[in-house]
């Protein structure tokens, strides 16, 4: 009895957390001689949708030539490292991930890569809003009581965690399984044209509440730019975080290592035409154009990008729905110190504010006397930093950061930032719907377009995850594989 892709999938997923005695998702989707014959793809993007894509067809004996216009693989994966002291790296990109995303887990444990928790066991957190500093470790709930805001008489009796169970929880409880392409029951269609803000206000809560329950995230403005059922789903992606041991990009410099032969690297692909009985791209090398033909083509890049691709042969709804696609704003920006001075004061260098903005401390666990607090900014005040310079970017994050941690500027000895925004080859961080938007573009975007197939995180139930980018990179090398 045949199943589909999304139950391939999940075999794979159990098997990996050592569930399940079950073969490795590639063997049980790609048996041998499963492919009517050997097939020549082009792929376009180096990011983990395109490498995981690369890595099974090769795996199972195709030819594959991986066209990326950077001249290192990952896409969003981005570590930075050599630009601080003391041999310190960041995230600039994806920072960390759930145990729970299977197939993350299923590529780390294959190449051999190792996870350590994305933050310390010890020490407070600080939460900064209503102008009120807030501490407490991991294992206790913020204190609203202490805060100045308007709450009503029930949210300050409810507590943190019962604004979650009252006004969240029963709703998170009905979104069913999300790798079912027919998930969107009537009652999630009609969440999803409401906004963040909206869905919040509908279920009771009052504003003081709101700007409570999204501290370091979202402002409530922000918040009417996602649509409810996007964010609630990505709440599934919830419990305990990890990272890689040394650096994230491990992971995709792991697959990039073993399809070295494939990949070219500094070709932006400007044209795609396809025939009948093929496909071609044409790419920028060198001052001239180059170009190379295949059986079918994958465009792995964000829509965003692939935008600005020539590719006369889409229909109007397609192209439609690559130009429509929401990409929200976000920044990295990286603070080096000469001393960790929050230690002192029993903090871990972990926080959220209402500005908003996050504060990761990501040399907990890296030797060195200095330190590097980082921020993590999204949405209108990320686009805010896009139009600074890079100097301004970094003293206005550092006075933000001053009304976290009092005293943090006499140790100040530098830093950078990255806005996505300014990336050529992202313009933007992850796709994150607008309301209205999943019902819009349901099951859309990832049926192919002739010999043209599409895959990213964008296209999976996990957008803005790694695991999204594996589980559609996967899904689209076994459409191909079994033509």
């Amino acid at each position: 009895m045949k199943s589909s892709r999304r139950e391939f999938l999940k075999v794979g997923g159990i098997s990996s957390l050592g569930l399940l005695a079950a073969p490795t998702l590639a063997n049980t989707i790609y048996k041998v001689g499963n492919s009517k014959d050997r097939k020549k793809v082009i792929i376009v993007g180096a990011g983990l949708a395109g490498l995981s894509t690369a890595y099974e067809l090769t795996k199972t004996g195709h030819d594959v030539v991986l066209l990326e216009a950077r001249m290192q693989p990952g896409g969003r994966v981005r570590t930075k490292r050599s630009a601080f002291a003391e041999n310190f790296y960041v995230e600039e990109g994806a920072g960390r991930f759930p145990k729970s995303h299977n197939l993350t887990m299923r590529f780390i444990e294959e190449f051999g890569l190792e996870t350590t928790p994305f933050y310390p066991q010890s020490g407070n957190l600080v939460t900064y809003v209503g102008k009120t500093h807030l501490y407490n470790s991991y294992a206790e709930q913020r204190n609203m009581a202490k805060v100045q805001l308007p709450f009503t008489t029930v949210e300050r009796q409810s507590g943190e965690g019962g604004l979650f169970e009252k006004y969240v929880r029963p709703t998170l409880n009905q979104l069913g399984d999300i790798t079912n392409r027919d998930w969107l029951s009537s009652d999630l269609r009609a969440l999803d044209q409401l906004s963040w803000t909206e869905f919040l206000r509908k279920q009771g809560m009052s504003d003081a509440a709101i700007r409570f329950f999204n501290v370091g995230a979202i402002n409530i403005n922000d918040g009417h730019e996602i649509s409810a059922l996007w964010l609630l789903r990505d709440m599934l992606s919830g419990g305990k975080k990890y990272k890689i041991k040394g650096g994230n990009d491990q992971l995709p410099r792991a697959f990039a290592n073993r399809l070295a032969p494939s990949i070219k690297y500094g070709k932006p692909v400007k044209r795609i035409e396809q025939f009948e009985f093929g496909v071609e791209a044409f790419f920028k090398t060198e001052g001239s154009i180059g170009s190379v033909r295949g059986d079918y083509l994958v465009l792995a890049t964000p829509f965003s990008v692939a935008r600005r691709i020539d590719i006369p042969s889409l229909s109007k709804s397609r192209r439609q729905l690559i130009s429509g696609l929401t990409y929200a704003s976000a920044s990295r920006v990286t603070l080096q110190f000469d001393k960790r001075m929050w230690e002192g004061n029993d903090l871990n260098g972990f926080a959220t504010s209402d500005h908003p903005l996050q504060t990761w401390h990501p040399t907990f666990d890296q030797p060195g006397s200095r330190g590097i607090l980082q921020a993590y900014i999204r949405l209108s005040l990320s686009r805010q930093l896009s139009g600074m310079s890079e100097q301004e970017r970094v003293l206005f994050t550092l006075s933000k950061m001053e009304e976290i941690f009092p005293g943090l500027k006499n140790n100040f000895e530098g830093g950078s930032a990255k806005c996505w925004d300014q990336d050529p080859w992202a313009k933007g961080a992850a796709s994150v719907h607008s309301p209205g938007q999943l019902t819009m573009f349901e099951n859309a975007f990832d049926e192919p377009e002739g010999r043209i197939y599409f895959s990213g995180d964008h296209l999976s139930p996990w957008p803005a995850w790694m695991q999204g980018a594996l589980y559609s990179g996967l899904d689209t090398a076994s459409k191909i594989d079994s033509l």
